[in-house]
C-alpha cells in the first residue's frame, strides 16, 4: 500500500485543506499519479466549535486571527466534511479573553487510514504549551510535533532556540513507538 505523508502548518486554520486535498487526490503534487492514501501531519490545526467557555481564572495565549478574509477552517469539521480520520489534541486557547470567539489550537493527525493507539505529551517549553501527538495509522506510527520557535521572551533568541527545539526533541524520544515512524514537525 502507497501512503503519501505532508507536514504541514496550517497557521491557525488558514490552511485550505480541502482544496489540498482535492488536489492531492487528483494527482496534482504528484505528478499525475492519483493519491489514495495519505496522512497529513498539522501544526496550529483550530477548532471552532464544541470549546468550553474561558474560565476567569485561566490564561490564554494570545490570539491569532486565520489570514483574512478567511474564518478558520475547523478541523473537528474538516474531518467530517472528508469522511477522514482525525486525531486532534490542543495545544492551547487561540485568545486570553472570554470576549474573543471560543476557539483553541493544537496539532492534529488527518488521514484516510483508521487510526489508533493514540498519545500526547506535553512538550517542555516557555513561552507556549506545545503537544507531540503520536498515533498508530494503518501499518506505521505517526508523530506530529510542533516546536517551540522562539523560546522565552528573557532569552537571548539565537543561542536559546535552537537549545530548546533540542530539549524538546530529546523529551519526546523517548516516547515514540518502536517499529516504522513517520514524524512531522
Amino acid at each position: 500500500r502507497q501512503i503519501t505523508f505532508v507536514s504541514w502548518n496550517v497557521h491557525v486554520g488558514s490552511g485550505d485543506i480541502r482544496s489540498f486535498v482535492k488536489d492531492l487526490t487528483n494527482g496534482d503534487h504528484t505528478d499525475g499519479r492519483s493519491v489514495r492514501h495519505y496522512v497529513l501531519m498539522l501544526q496550529e490545526a483550530v477548532r471552532t466549535r464544541g470549546v468550553p467557555p474561558l474560565a476567569p481564572t485561566a490564561a490564554g495565549a494570545g490570539r491569532i486571527p486565520a489570514h483574512a478574509p478567511v474564518d478558520p477552517i475547523d478541523i473537528v469539521e474538516i474531518s467530517r466534511e472528508l469522511g477522514l480520520s482525525l486525531i486532534y489534541v490542543p495545544s492551547m486557547r487561540n485568545g486570553k479573553s472570554a470576549r474573543e470567539p471560543a476557539e483553541d489550537r493544537g496539532s492534529a493527525i488527518l488521514t484516510t487510514l483508521p487510526l489508533s493507539a493514540p498519545i500526547a505529551v506535553e512538550l517542555p517549553g516557555e513561552r507556549q504549551r506545545r503537544v507531540m501527538v503520536v498515533a498508530k495509522a494503518g501499518p506505521v506510527s505517526v508523530a506530529v510535533i510542533h516546536l517551540d520557535p522562539l523560546g522565552g521572551n528573557h532569552r537571548l533568541r539565537v543561542f536559546w532556540t535552537p537549545w530548546m527545539r533540542d530539549v524538546q526533541v530529546r523529551s519526546a524520544a523517548g516516547l515514540l513507538p518502536e517499529g516504522p515512524l513517520v514524524i512531522g514537525a
